[in-house]
């Protein structure tokens, strides 16, 4: 009895999060990766050496 009564609340409660937190989890999630991202810092050390490996490798060839 216990088990049948667990699994029907985890049943109905996944459908209505899913459909109530994907509109603000999306509206929090975007806002939150834009902030971190918006540091040029970050963005401009990883194209440097990317760039470097793929010259000494056309080079070598």
């Amino acid at each position: 009895m216990p088990q049948r009564q667990l699994f029907q609340p985890p049943l109905p409660r996944p459908p209505q999060s899913e459909s109530a937190h994907p509109r603000s989890l999306r509206r929090r999630c975007r806002p939150r990766p834009r902030r971190s991202q918006p540091p040029p810092r970050q963005p401009e050390r990883p194209p440097r050496p990317p760039e470097k490996q793929p010259l000494l490798r056309q080079s070598g060839e």
